[in-house]
């Protein structure tokens, strides 16, 4: 159950005094190993936290796929960018500064858990600002 998942991290952020909140919620249920999935929503969250101030998290059903939308308003991304940030070791700050920014593993992480659940990530800028970073699943039937 989708819902129950996002309510309880956006819970567990909040407890933490961070700006993560539930918006549009449809109705899914996907087969996923729960540990798995919540460890590639929290990268993502993380992520939204730290470089966009925020996070929104959403549930869209398109035919037989659950799409989990983590958007955030940071300054968005270019295309350039989205290729390279997903690759393993590529962070976004630059500094050697590990207080500053992770070790880069944390979108391909992510990537490889949703394609090992048998779906898909993606990043995508949004027109006037912000990200959103996008897990697909195969709904359960």
């Amino acid at each position: 159950d989708l819902g129950a998942l996002l309510d309880e991290l956006a819970g567990d952020y909040r407890e933490q005094d961070k700006d993560v909140s539930l918006s549009d919620m449809n109705r899914a249920a996907v087969r996923a190993r729960p540990m798995l999935l919540r460890r590639a929503l929290r990268n993502l969250i993380d992520n939204a936290v730290a470089y966009g101030l925020r996070a929104r998290l959403s549930v869209a059903v398109e035919g037989r796929e659950a799409r989990i939308i983590i958007s955030d308003d940071g300054p968005g991304l270019s295309a350039e960018q989205i290729a390279a940030l997903i690759e393993p070791f590529a962070r976004g700050e630059q500094s050697r500064n590990r207080a500053t920014g992770g070790a880069g593993l944390g979108l391909s992480i992510a990537r490889e858990i949703a394609e090992g659940e048998g779906g898909t990530l993606t990043l995508a800028s949004r027109a006037g600002g912000g990200l959103d970073a996008v897990i697909a699943l195969p709904v359960q039937a």
